[in-house]
């Protein structure tokens, strides 16, 4: 219910209260692990995110999608992308 809800913008917190109480009733349930780091990523928590994703690294070190995930955060927070995407909403350029 939590994933269904996330696709519609206005459902975001919805989705994670879903989200919350499912994984109150199973911990360690990676699928909802998931779901809760990929709802926190698109909504632009980018440090819970990759808190979540590296826990389900910590638990099943052989998934690909959280592996990839953190890449993506790596590389978003690289510095020198960080300045490019400050300095082109300054001058109106295109976004990294």
């Amino acid at each position: 219910m939590g994933k269904a809800l996330a696709k519609h913008q206005g459902f975001k917190y919805d989705a994670m209260k879903a989200l919350k109480s499912a994984l109150e009733l199973n911990p360690t349930n990676l699928a909802i692990l998931k779901d809760m780091a990929d709802l926190y990523l698109i909504s632009d928590n980018i440090a819970l995110a990759e808190f979540h994703y590296k826990k389900i690294l910590s638990m099943d070190p052989r998934d690909r999608h959280s592996a990839k995930k953190l890449q993506e955060i790596s590389h978003r927070n690289d510095p020198l992308k960080v300045v490019g995407r400050k300095l082109g909403k300054l001058f109106g350029g295109k976004k990294n």
